[in-house]
């Protein structure tokens, strides 16, 4: 897998896939009502040690022992983003030695399952009109993070549970770098992101940089409000040395269809990828602060219905 097809399904990260202008097809507006699934962790790991000793086998293993035995949300994920079983089985062979060495850690995830129902809670008292659909918890094929979509949202553990005694053999090194900041501890900020896409409800269908950036970056801020955290802190370590000349380079390119400059890029050692979610972070932040009544300001921010004239009203960028 290239890094930069790795960056366009991981959220920041884990990228999030937006579906701008989507309605929430759940109606559960009960935080406590949502269900955490992780049933599909110990069935994937009973089908590869099946593979193991049949390595000959391992796609109808797979099928059978993993896809077959599946939760409904892993069906979805696999359409979403896994793909065949023979593509499946292929990318856990070369990566057998870092799933190995996540297993433990991909056993622990109800550990953290805590920590997500109290982000649901706050988000209900931040944004009472929220809606609480079902969150998947899978293994993939280090191909997604975190998505979120009609059906629920899906959080690939595979990518989520590396620390950094884990072992990165056949992962280059800015995709071991991605890997090791999205451990379990970070599971939660990760889900309460994607919660955040799912409010989202833009009737401004713009494909845009600008767009895009605001959608991402709005849900690592109100991800914030609600944890205290973001999702990609690499990013706005970067973010806060270069703004002024981050801002220059964006306001000039906003209107453009080409995001890759500034999503989905090949992370290098002196610049991260996806910037375009600092930039969006900051617009959102900037909003926010100016708006007297943040509850209502909540609420515009999940229901954007122009996006240059939210950036207008943040008046982003005035001060640098």
């Amino acid at each position: 897998m290239t890094m930069k097809n790795f960056i366009f399904l991981v959220l920041s990260v884990f990228s999030s896939v937006v579906c701008l202008g989507q309605q929430n097809h759940s109606k559960n507006t009960v935080p406590l009502k949502a269900q955490f699934i992780t049933s599909d962790i110990p069935q994937f790991w009973a089908a590869f040690d099946s593979a193991g000793r049949a390595p000959l086998r391992s796609r109808e293993i797979y099928d059978e022992l993993y896809f077959n035995k599946g939760s409904y949300g892993l069906g979805i994920f696999k359409t979403a983003a896994i793909g065949t079983t023979e593509a499946f089985a292929s990318k856990i062979e070369k990566y057998d030695k870092y799933y190995r060495s996540i297993r433990r850690n991909t056993l622990q995830v109800q550990g953290a399952i805590p920590a997500m129902r109290k982000s649901f809670q706050r988000l209900k008292e931040l944004y009472p009109a929220s809606v609480f659909p079902d969150v998947y918890i899978v293994m993939g094929s280090m191909g997604s993070g975190g998505r979120s979509m009609a059906e629920g949202l899906f959080i690939g553990a595979d990518v989520n549970c590396a620390d950094e005694s884990s072992d990165f053999t056949n992962i280059s090194p800015a995709f071991s770098k991605v890997l090791k900041s999205l451990t379990l501890d970070k599971m939660p900020t990760l889900v309460t992101h994607e919660l955040i896409h799912y409010q989202q409800n833009y009737t401004d269908t713009s494909k845009n940089i600008l767009s895009r950036a605001i959608a991402e970056g709005s849900a690592d801020f109100v991800c914030k409000l609600i944890t205290g955290t973001t999702a990609n802190h690499l990013l706005h370590q970067y973010g806060k040395m270069h703004e002024k000349e981050l801002w220059t380079q964006f306001k000039n390119e906003l209107s453009s269809n080409d995001i890759q400059k500034w999503f989905y890029y090949p992370a290098t050692d002196s610049r991260p990828s996806d910037l375009g979610y600092y930039i969006g972070y900051k617009i959102t932040e900037a909003y926010y602060l100016r708006s007297k009544d943040k509850r209502k300001a909540i609420e515009e921010i999940f229901n954007i219905s122009n996006f240059r004239s939210f950036l207008e009203k943040s008046a982003y960028g005035s001060k640098l």
